[in-house]
């Protein structure tokens, strides 16, 4: 059994660590492949912009949002358990965290203003951070159909959410984040289709 995780850049160096700070906003990090046997290598060759909560779809393609770009990176494992990227998909925006829903489809917590989450990350009492939800659907080989189905622009209801998780079964939208103080079920059957 292999497991796909993220890796942040450590830097001993003080100037180098004194980056790492800097690193959701300029991007860093990489994803890594690791054993049963617990030695892990980078599966990827590329520096990535900030890779983030990443999933495996039905397809058996690694999906890879990033909160230093605006794309989610699709990537296909190869026997050597490296990724190589097959396709982006575009949502325009950063993104946090990605969860597979029972019929294969992807949800992303968006991230509309970074710099707001980032203040609103050390004071969730005092300030607020925009929310955005999308839900990507394959739609055939490197296609990729984007809904918006939740935005919150005035962070009214949910302040910074890092994660979203559909449960097609109850139909509701579960949000979480650090700036959430409970995770929130929102029904979504007036939104969702049967596909």
């Amino acid at each position: 059994m292999a497991l796909y995780a993220l890796l942040s850049f450590k830097r001993p160096h003080t100037y180098l660590a004194q980056r790492k700070e800097f690193d959701l906003i300029l991007g860093g990090g990489n994803v890594v492949y690791c054993q049963a046997d617990q030695s892990c290598s980078p599966a990827t060759s590329n520096s990535l912009p900030f890779a983030n909560g990443l999933a495996r779809g039905h397809d058996g393609l690694i999906y890879v949002p990033f909160s230093a770009a605006t794309f989610i990176g699709v990537y296909r494992i190869a026997q050597d358990g490296s990724l190589e990227e097959v396709t982006r998909v575009d949502v325009g925006m950063s993104l946090d965290n990605l969860s597979v829903d029972s019929l294969g489809n992807i949800w992303a917590a968006g991230i509309p203003r970074m710099l707001e989450l980032i203040g609103a990350v050390g004071e969730p009492l005092d300030k607020t951070s925009p929310s955005t939800i999308f839900r990507i659907r394959k739609t055939g080989e490197k296609k990729y159909e984007v809904d918006k189905v939740l935005e919150d622009g005035q962070a009214k209801v949910v302040s910074g959410a890092t994660t979203a998780v559909f449960d097609r079964r109850s139909e509701r939208l579960f949000i979480g984040g650090k700036n959430t103080m409970l995770v929130r079920g929102v029904m979504m059957n007036e939104f969702l289709d049967s596909s």
